[in-house]
C-alpha cells in the first residue's frame, strides 16, 4: 500500500520483497523523532505525569536522541508562554497529516493506525505519515477476522473498538489524527482509561473532555 503512495509528507517505501525467505521492506530514512517520543519530553519538561514510557521508536527513528534535545525545550517554551506560537505549530502539524491522509484516502488506502508513535518530526520540522502495516486497500476483501480490533487502542475510533466490519473507513484515521492533536495541545490522553475494558467503553460511549478545560490558553477555534 505504502509503495504506491507518492506524497511529500509521507515516508517513501522504495522496495519490499524476500530474500532467502525473509521478507523485507526498504523505506526511506527520517532522521528525527515520532511525536510520541516528543510528546513524553514535554510533560516531562512540563512536570506532568508520564504516565507511561514512549514507544520504541521505529527504524526510521533510531540515532535520534539528540534531535529530541534540541527541540523539546524551546517548544515547551513557547507553550509555557500561552502565545499562540505553540498552537499555530501543532495545527500546521495537523495540516501536513490531514493532506498526507487525504492524499492516501484518494488512493484508496486507509492507514489504520494513526497515533504519535507514527507520526515523525524531522530536523527541519516537517511531519511524516509512516506504518502502513495494517492498512486497507480499496478493493480487498480484508484479511482481518471479525471482531478484531485494529490500530493502538487508546486511538482507535469508536468503530474500530466496537468491531463494526465494513464500516472503518478513512473517517477513522480522521478521528485517530484528532486524537493525536488533542494529545499534543493537552499534553493529556483524549481517554485516560488504564485497563481495556475501560478504555473500550469510554471510547465507545463517553465524550472526550474539551481541549480548552485542560488549557484555557488554546484558540477557541482550534478547539473546534
Amino acid at each position: 500500500a505504502a509503495a504506491n503512495l507518492r506524497h511529500k509528507s509521507i515516508v517513501s517505501v522504495h522496495a519490499v520483497g524476500a530474500d532467502r525467505g525473509v521478507h523485507y521492506y526498504a523505506m526511506e530514512f527520517i532522521e528525527g523523532q515520532s511525536l510520541a517520543t516528543l510528546i513524553a519530553e514535554l510533560r516531562s519538561l512540563a512536570g506532568e505525569d508520564p504516565r507511561s514510557s514512549p514507544a520504541a521508536p521505529s527504524p526510521a527513528q533510531r540515532g535520534c536522541a539528540s534531535v529530541t534535545r534540541l527541540t523539546a525545550a524551546p517548544i515547551s517554551q513557547q507553550r509555557a508562554s500561552g502565545g499562540r506560537a505553540y498552537y499555530d505549530w501543532v495545527a500546521g502539524l495537523g495540516r501536513q497529516a490531514a493532506l498526507a491522509l487525504e492524499h492516501a484516502h484518494q488512493m484508496g488506502v486507509v492507514h489504520r493506525d494513526i497515533k504519535p508513535a507514527n507520526l515523525l518530526l524531522d530536523a527541519q520540522g516537517q511531519l511524516w505519515v509512516t506504518d502502513f502495516g495494517l492498512a486497507q486497500v480499496s478493493g480487498d476483501a480484508g484479511i482481518t477476522m471479525t471482531g478484531e480490533i485494529l490500530g493502538t487502542l487508546r486511538y482507535a475510533s469508536p468503530e474500530q473498538v466496537q468491531a463494526r466490519r465494513g464500516v472503518v473507513d478513512h473517517r477513522s484515521d480522521v478521528y485517530s489524527l484528532g486524537a493525536t492533536l488533542y494529545e499534543l495541545l493537552t499534553l493529556r490522553r483524549i481517554f485516560e482509561g488504564c485497563d481495556r475494558n475501560g478504555l473500550l467503553r469510554q471510547i465507545a460511549e463517553e465524550e472526550p473532555r474539551s481541549p480548552r478545560s485542560c488549557e484555557p490558553a488554546i484558540p477557541p477555534e482550534l478547539e473546534t
